[in-house]
């Protein structure tokens, strides 16, 4: 027997292997093999594997498999993280099961989520019986059948969007980490969240998200301890680490945390209503002391609230009137209040002498006999007074900018949705503190992970270089798609990337061939010009959506999916995370080379950062990440041995500069070139053939 039929993993994926006997259709594929091979290897060798893995490659059973047999080899878990709940989904609806069913004994996975996924018990007992009339809404009842029903207690599985007030319900039942811990909840055995972190403990793979790896870690215990990890969609992790450890205030949290003083978590109000001075012996002093700190908290709401809105109105950006407000860096404390440093003092003073009230609260109501309604009314106030001592820590740290590690900014138009917020410029001490120091394997696949052919960026931005404590090994895979034969990729050579030529190139592609097009553009405001201009361009009767104009991103892909014919105008949305296979999607347009804002504050940060360290912030930043978008956005046309499609650039960069070259080998195919919209038309015609003489749209769609 040779050395590679004597590995493990050829048993599983080898033409004679457990897939092949146990699953019908199976199809033994080199590179699944090969990547499942190298998964094996990194864990089992204690190091780490960087495999970039294309659409059809299989990649999910190829690291499914390995995981389990490591877990059950060691009697430890191996944590999965993934960075959409499709691929969640996917995982547990589909791989998993079909791994159960091949393996000795079906595999103990668990899916974790963060905390305000799950359901708890105790809110919405309290949220249901804070119901003023004695009426029972069709919400309510519907779900409290799924409540009493569900064993996960996995908000998700409840359809909130069919129920008026349905979102609402969810933010008050919600597993909040304010008032959640074992001295504050005495109900804590059957609350689903604890019963998920319980059964992740004694599970041989643990499924998460990205945002979760990171809070998971952080908050302290949440995630078992584990030593194996695995990254799907892993070009995804810098930017949810960074979203995770972004710090934000606005008016509107400030509003929400002095309201929960009148009515608190359970909705009772956080404190009794007393009056001292009527019911005077009545009254035990440890109630009258509750009272009159419940007096003095009252009277300090309108104090915050009108110090938070005046400082809030210089946050607000003056340019307005825009759905896409834009943001604006400050690094220093004048660049943010200007001329105004009362209003952020009178703020900083008013939330200090909340949290003193707050403070005197507390020990107000841990005096209090203990019944079980004065436990809970000491347990909201502690869940407040933490609450406002998060804020008041973030608003400090908000509006001091002067660490040289993080950048700070403000968005919005608008004080009461203005937005102050800050966010550390490198994600790799994050990485290197909360998932690299006790791990002894790390596995990071995607179809997307390199920049031209090697993995650089990627290793700089988690910070996976020397010192990292890991030997690392990088592979790519070859593609399971006969590319040349599935697309036809073309640019136009000549003109400029704006928004009426890439309209004008749609309209002609449209007109000679209307089959479901994506339209991929890299601002709003250019999504929602064109959106005006192709509606008076293509022919009547097309159905032409645009992304937030015509319905939420989710939905839309919904409906084109089942439309033919249809033309949907998509932005950051629609460049990854969307599948269509077959002939929902046949004609893809990318207008513009998808470089990100220079002036963004966190793209400017690392872009002089970049500088300072003697590169360049536009080859170590800007290129790198609109490649990988590039490649990302390219990738929804084809999912399938079957699809077949065109990809037409409306952007001749690609053709006419230096940096082009990066774009073109990030393209599967060699990249045509097309002397016109007509010559454009022609070599799309040429490959896809003669367009359906009547396209069509879903029944009862609006044009």
């Amino acid at each position: 027997m040779n050395a590679r039929a004597a590995h493990p993993i050829e048993g599983w994926f080898g033409p004679a292997g457990r897939f092949s006997r146990a699953l019908p259709g199976f199809e033994p594929r080199d590179p699944q093999r090969r990547l499942a091979t190298d998964v094996y290897d990194a864990l089992f060798g204690q190091r780490a594997l960087l495999g970039e893995a294309p659409t059809g490659v299989g990649k999910s059973l190829a690291y499914l498999v390995p995981a389990l047999l490591w877990a059950r080899e060691y009697g430890e878990p191996v944590v999965i993280s993934t960075y959409t709940k499709s691929l969640q989904d996917q995982l547990w609806r589909q791989d998993v099961p079909q791994l159960s069913r091949i393996a000795e004994r079906p595999a103990s996975v668990v899916v974790l989520k963060g905390r305000s996924n799950y359901l708890c018990p105790r809110r919405w007992r309290l949220a249901h019986h804070e119901a003023k009339s004695g009426k029972t809404s069709v919400l309510e009842g519907d779900f409290s059948d799924w409540a009493d029903a569900t064993a996960t207690g996995d908000l998700d599985e409840f359809p909130w969007h069919r129920y008026p007030g349905g979102y609402g319900l969810r933010a008050r039942v919600q597993s909040d980490a304010a008032f959640c811990a074992p001295a504050i909840c005495k109900m804590g055995g059957d609350c689903p969240f604890r019963r998920a972190r319980r059964e992740a403990a004694s599970a041989e793979i643990v499924i998460v998200n990205h945002a979760l790896l990171v809070s998971g870690k952080a908050a302290g215990g949440v995630l078992p301890p584990f030593r194996s990890l695995i990254v799907d969609e892993a070009q995804h992790l810098v930017t949810a680490i960074t979203s995770q450890l972004t710090v934000r205030a606005t008016y509107g949290r400030i509003a929400r945390a002095t309201e929960a003083w009148g009515r608190g978590r359970r909705g009772y109000g956080l404190v009794h209503e007393l009056d001292p001075g009527l019911l005077g012996a009545l009254a035990s002093p440890e109630r009258q002391a509750l009272a009159e700190e419940g007096k003095r908290l009252t009277k300090m709401g309108p104090r915050v609230l009108s110090a938070a809105k005046r400082f809030f109105e210089i946050v607000a950006l003056e340019e307005a009137g825009t759905p896409y407000a834009p943001r604006k860096r400050f690094r220093t404390p004048e660049e943010l209040y200007g001329a105004e440093p009362d209003r952020l003092e009178e703020l900083h003073q008013a939330t200090s002498e909340a949290e003193s009230i707050l403070e005197q609260l507390c020990r107000a109501a841990s005096r209090l006999e203990p019944t079980p309604e004065n436990e809970d009314r000491a347990a909201d106030a502690e869940g407040a007074l933490g609450e406002w001592r998060g804020l008041r820590s973030d608003l400090e740290r908000l509006t001091d900018p002067r660490g040289r590690d993080v950048v700070h900014w403000r968005e919005g138009g608008d004080p009461e949705k203005a937005e102050l917020a800050a966010a550390p410029i490198h994600a790799a001490d994050a990485v290197r503190q909360w998932i690299l120091a006790e791990l002894s394997s790390l596995v990071l696949v995607s179809a997307t992970l390199r920049v031209g052919n090697d993995f650089t960026y990627l290793r700089r931005a988690l910070g996976l270089e020397e010192g990292s404590g890991l030997t690392i090994e990088e592979r790519a895979y070859d593609s399971a798609f006969d590319w040349p034969s599935q697309v036809r990729a073309t640019a136009l050579a000549a003109g400029e990337p704006t928004t009426e030529d890439a309209c004008a190139l749609v309209a002609g592609v449209y007109r000679a061939l209307p089959r479901n097009t994506l339209v991929l553009f890299t601002s709003h405001r250019a999504l929602r010009r064109a959106r005006d201009l192709l509606s008076g361009m293509l022919p009547a009767g097309t159905a032409l959506w645009a992304q937030d104009l015509d319905g939420e991103a989710a939905r839309l892909a919904e409906r084109f999916r089942k439309a033919r014919g249809a033309v949907l105008l998509g932005t950051a949305s629609f460049w990854e995370g969307v599948d269509f296979p077959g002939e929902a999607l046949e004609v893809l347009v990318v207008t513009k080379l998808p470089f990100a804002v220079p002036d963004d504050p966190l793209v400017e940060a690392r872009c002089e950062r970049a500088e300072e360290e003697g590169g360049s912030g536009f080859r170590d930043v800007l290129l790198p990440e609109a490649v990988l978008r590039f490649r990302q956005g390219i990738g929804r046309l084809v999912r399938r041995a079957t699809d077949r499609g065109v990809v037409i650039l409306a952007d001749p960069r690609a053709l006419t500069r230096s940096y082009g070259s990066v774009f073109r080998a990030a393209l599967p195919v060699p990249l045509g070139r097309s002397t016109s919209v007509e010559d454009a038309v022609r070599q799309a015609v040429e490959f896809l053939g003669a367009a359906p003489e009547e396209p069509m749209a879903l029944e009862g769609e609006p044009a």
